[in-house]
C-alpha cells in the first residue's frame, strides 16, 4: 500500500492534549499496537487501513491515548526504524479530532514528538524523516520548523526534536 504522503494538519503544539473547548490539559501516553490487538483499532474510526499497516512487520504502530481513558484512541503513528532515522509512514487523529467539531487539540503533535523521542531512544539523534502531500510541505516548515529534502520528504533534525520532546514529554532528556 502506497500512502502519498502524510496529510494530518498539526493544529496547535500543546504541552499535551488539550479540551477544543475549555483548554483543559489532559495527561496522555503512547502504547504500542500489536498485530494481535489489530481489532481494538475499529476501521470505523479512522479514514486510513490500520489494519494493513500493523501487519507491516518491519513497523512499529503506537495509539495515543488519555492517561484516564486508555481505552479511547486519540490518534495513532506508523514509524519504522531505518538504521540512521525512523521513517514516520502514516500518522492519524481518530475521528473525534478532525474537523470544526474536534474534542481535543494538540494530538498530532504529541504523535510526531513521540516518533522523535523513539529515534534519540534508538540512537538516531532525533532525526525523523517524512513524505507529505505536496500542499502541506509549507505547513509542516512553518509548524514543526521541519527541512524540506526533496520532492515530498522532509525531516526534522535533532534541534526540532528535542524542542518536541521537551514540549510534550518535559522532563525527558534526549540523549
Amino acid at each position: 500500500m502506497n500512502m502519498l504522503g502524510i496529510s494530518i494538519r498539526v493544529d496547535r503544539l500543546t504541552r499535551s492534549i488539550e479540551d477544543a473547548n475549555t483548554g483543559e490539559r489532559y495527561e496522555t501516553t503512547l502504547l504500542q499496537v500489536l498485530p494481535e490487538q489489530a481489532q481494538t483499532i475499529k476501521k470505523s474510526h479512522w479514514l486510513f487501513d490500520w489494519h494493513w499497516e500493523i501487519k507491516q512487520p518491519e513497523r512499529n504502530i503506537y495509539k495515543l491515548v488519555k492517561v484516564v481513558e486508555p481505552s479511547v484512541v486519540q490518534g495513532l503513528v506508523s514509524l519504522e526504524s531505518r538504521g540512521d532515522h525512523v521513517f514516520l509512514h502514516l500518522i492519524e487523529n481518530a475521528k473525534i479530532n478532525r474537523g470544526s467539531s474536534k474534542k481535543y487539540v494538540g494530538v498530532a503533535g504529541n504523535l510526531f514528538a513521540h516518533a522523535c523521542k523513539c529515534s534519540f531512544e534508538l540512537g538516531f539523534g532525533g532525526f525523523v524523516a517524512f513524505d507529505s502531500k505536496t500542499k502541506l510541505i509549507s505547513h509542516y516548515i512553518k509548524t514543526l520548523e521541519a527541512t524540506h529534502v526533496g520532492a515530498q520528504r522532509l525531516h526534522l533534525d535533532e534541534k526540532v526534536a528535542k524542542k518536541l520532546i521537551i514540549r510534550y514529554f518535559g522532563g525527558y532528556e534526549a540523549e
